[in-house]
């Protein structure tokens, strides 16, 4: 699969800056999601390169279920992904485990996902099971399992029951997963994502905002690494 060039600068996903301000408070205060924009068709992205610069639109949240990492890390990485998308599978078996163990263990960087629901009842029920295991602190495994080899969890897999028994499997609290699964909260905080990345216009996962960089597609980890060390360093001389 190619790979278009890292360097190439595209605007803020065809949305213009003011916008994503007012998507960050929208974020903090709640939406109302009866009044949600029109989204148009989305896409897997292979490699789509750099976005403009941004603001920082991490939450920071203590308890965050979405949430990888210190929340005073010097860095953040927003992750807007689904569950149903190859691109998304690829990304994560082979750039993730890297950027987790070089800066998300060591405490530099901190990952919010912000997962998408563009593939259908599959992609839903992937991005609620997601949110149940992180109530259990149980994100990063549950994340790989749907994300077996590098490959995305066959459609007839991504019901309800599959995923309640793949919890099982790992060893959470199955009744406190059922339960939060189908909650109320899990599906407020799945509906202000998709109202976000709608307002930003992502139309494709993966796409990540790595501080104030933006990036999208599934880019090679080395890629991550030039970006990520880059604003680290850029922080740290600010400091």
């Amino acid at each position: 699969m190619s790979q278009r060039s890292p360097r190439r600068r595209l605007l803020l996903w065809g949305v213009p800056a003011a916008i994503v301000a007012v998507a960050a408070v929208l974020v903090v205060l709640g939406v109302d999601t009866a009044a949600e924009p029109e989204a148009t068709a989305p896409t897997s992205a292979a490699g789509e390169g750099n976005v403009a610069a941004i603001p920082d639109l991490m939450r920071r949240t203590e308890g965050d279920p979405l949430a990888l990492g210190a929340l005073d890390a010097p860095l953040g990485i927003v992750v807007y992904s689904d569950y149903q998308c190859g691109y998304c599978a690829l990304w994560s078996d082979a750039a993730l485990p890297t950027i987790m163990s070089r800066y998300v263990d060591t405490g530099q960087v901190r990952i919010e996902f912000r997962d998408m629901q563009f593939f259908g009842d599959g992609s839903t029920y992937g991005a609620l099971a997601a949110y149940a295991a992180g109530k259990q602190g149980k994100l990063s495994e549950y994340h790989a399992a749907l994300f077996p080899g590098g490959e995305k969890r066959a459609p007839g897999l991504m019901n309800e029951a599959s995923l309640i028994a793949l919890a099982d499997e790992l060893g959470l609290d199955v009744q406190k997963f059922t339960a939060d699964i189908s909650s109320e909260e899990a599906k407020q905080a799945l509906a202000v994502n998709k109202y976000e990345a709608e307002l930003l216009g992502v139309t494709s996962t993966p796409s990540f905002l790595v501080g104030e960089q933006a990036l999208q597609g599934n880019q090679p980890v080395e890629v991550f690494e030039t970006v990520i060390d880059a604003a680290l360093a850029e922080k740290a001389a600010a400091k």
